[in-house]
């Protein structure tokens, strides 16, 4: 579940409002999202002889070229459940997530 969130705040941080309904993301948001996931699951995994293979495979999915953010979330999910053979595992693009965060931060 906290992988969950992480995953969709990760995602909420790389975008703006404008750019989140857009929904493309280049080599280097891929490389981002893959990046802060894997600090995440250092820092907060319960199975830390799996993050290993997860981070790998996660590495695995990043595109050279731009992909759709939700097709690349979905398959970010797909990676983080095959090699961790764990099912609680969910990224998600939310872009209303995307516009409470900026708010928040400003308001904060």
């Amino acid at each position: 579940m906290l992988i969950r969130l992480l995953a969709c705040l990760l995602f909420a941080a790389l975008l703006t409002p404008a750019s989140a309904l857009a929904q493309t993301l280049d080599h280097a948001a891929q490389r981002q999202v893959v990046s802060d996931l894997e600090t995440a699951l250092r820092q907060n995994y319960v199975f830390p002889d799996r993050i290993p293979a997860i981070t790998a495979e996660l590495d695995r999915r990043v595109q050279r070229q731009p992909v759709d953010g939700q097709k690349f979330a979905a398959d970010l999910t797909l990676g983080l459940i095959k090699a961790s053979d764990d099912l609680h595992f969910a990224v998600v693009l939310d872009p209303d997530e995307v516009v409470a965060n900026r708010r928040a931060k400003t308001e904060g």
